[in-house]
């Protein structure tokens, strides 16, 4: 039990459970907490980091007084953590709307972002990932797999602009 009390830490405990479980283990290690003062700066130590932060300014305190401090900068902090929380939700609600905006509705109304995926491929296309259909023959050489325009026949052989 000496042990587990030098390595108790807040972690997910809120500062009532820290306090509750502190002050139960210090029946354990009592030359650790033998004054008030060391009894305050142990209990400083265990706590979660931005908790303990801004309880460190406060050293000079009682235990009670320092408790309270902790259990009501806990409760900024949670505070804080819930409005960030808030925010980035609302952010990316407003993202996912203006994304919605951004695209085009279809023949059922639905709206549908501007997407090449989007396009039904034409099983024709000499290039399927594109979804480009070329019809008709070269105007030039009459072969169906280009356009006079892609290919050119110069002494017989063909060449790529």
């Amino acid at each position: 039990m000496t042990t587990e009390f030098y390595q108790l830490t807040q972690e997910k405990m809120t500062v009532s459970q820290y306090e509750a479980r502190f002050t139960e283990l210090t029946r354990y290690a009592p030359a650790v907490v033998a004054d008030e003062e060391s009894k305050v700066v142990k209990f400083i130590e265990g706590l979660l980091p931005p908790i303990r932060t801004r309880c460190r300014g406060f050293l000079g305190q009682t235990y009670a007084q320092l408790v309270s401090r902790a259990l009501e900068f806990e409760q900024d902090y949670q505070s804080n953590i819930k409005l960030k929380e808030y925010k980035r939700s609302d952010k990316k609600k407003e993202e996912g709307e203006s994304t919605v905006r951004q695209g085009h509705q279809d023949a059922q109304g639905q709206n549908r972002k501007h997407q090449r995926d989007d396009r039904p491929l034409d099983t024709r296309a000499v290039v399927p990932a594109q979804g480009v259909c070329i019809s008709g023959p070269c105007y030039s050489c009459r072969e169906h797999s280009h356009h006079a325009r892609q290919y050119h026949r110069r002494n017989g052989q063909q060449f790529q602009q």
